[in-house]
């Protein structure tokens, strides 16, 4: 077993050492730059017009509160053969069908995720909750002229199902409404299922977290499709070949397990009696 948890910074670490040149950081520290206003997508649009494709963390930029993020926003983190071979950790300079085979191999794999305790967990490091936490103080941004105001998060939506506790992961855009309201697009498959479930059982909310932030293996296995049996942080172990650490949620009870490695995790309630707008 791995004794090193599998993560985004893992990642990034091995691109550094392995292939610099495929890593971008951009300070826009004292620049007029504004994430909300498409300017990291233009920024990315001319380095691909240049022949460019390198993994690029943006840094120092202001949120919708005003405030300087404090971290950085990650874009086009497979967007190159090279990172697609660092993902799967693969050595030297691999050809397109050896990384096909590998992901095919491991495809069909599953690897049970390990629990660890909240106060080992580094999503746990720093945790908000009520008036303390505004999705206005997250990296909230747009793509073009003709996104939504204010802008999107793009994360991995996790749900659980009521009665075998099978877990879903699957990519979600949350159109962000304001500081503790967001509206989720969910398609009919496996979280629109869980939803009737709970529905049937006579709540009108569901619970659920999205996970920003994660190993690419990790957020692959969330858009990839599987047999719908399958408990899909298992699902998720088989394609990094490494367990995936989970860890209980802060507010939606022990039994609620999310990503212990995920750099943000948002908690919260799917809201039946509602629905709004998701787009364009």
């Amino acid at each position: 077993m791995q004794s090193h948890a599998k993560d985004l910074r893992s990642f990034l670490k091995i691109l550094d050492e392995r292939w610099p040149g495929e890593v971008l950081r951009v300070d826009t520290r004292g620049k007029a730059f504004d994430i909300a206003a498409c300017d990291a997508a233009a920024f990315l649009a001319k380095l691909k017009s240049s022949g460019k494709r390198p993994l690029t963390l943006f840094r120092g930029f202001k949120t919708l509160s005003g405030k300087t993020w404090q971290g950085e926003l990650l874009f086009s983190e497979l967007a190159t053969l090279r990172k697609q071979v660092a993902a799967l950790d693969l050595d030297g300079e691999v050809k397109f069908q050896d990384l096909a085979q590998e992901f095919s191999r491991r495809n069909r794999l599953t690897q049970k995720p390990i629990k660890i305790p909240a106060a080992e967990a580094p999503v746990h490091h720093t945790v908000l909750t009520g008036s303390r936490m505004s999705l206005f103080d997250l990296p909230v941004y747009r793509k073009d002229e003709f996104d939504p105001k204010p802008g999107w998060l793009c994360a991995v939506g996790v749900g659980r199902e009521p009665d075998s506790g099978r877990y879903n992961l699957s990519w979600h855009r949350l159109h962000v409404h304001s500081p503790e309201h967001a509206s989720a697009r969910i398609n009919p498959r496996h979280l629109m299922e869980y939803m009737n479930r709970y529905r049937a059982k006579g709540y009108d909310k569901m619970p659920v977290a999205f996970a920003l932030g994660h190993h690419p293996a990790f957020e692959v296995a969330a858009g990839s499709n599987c047999a719908w049996g399958v408990d899909e942080y298992e699902f998720a172990g088989g394609l990094l070949d490494s367990p995936v650490r989970v860890t209980s949620s802060a507010t939606l009870g022990e039994e609620f397990l999310i990503p212990a490695d995920a750099e943000i995790v948002l908690e919260g309630m799917i809201d039946f009696r509602k629905k709004e707008i998701c787009g364009p």
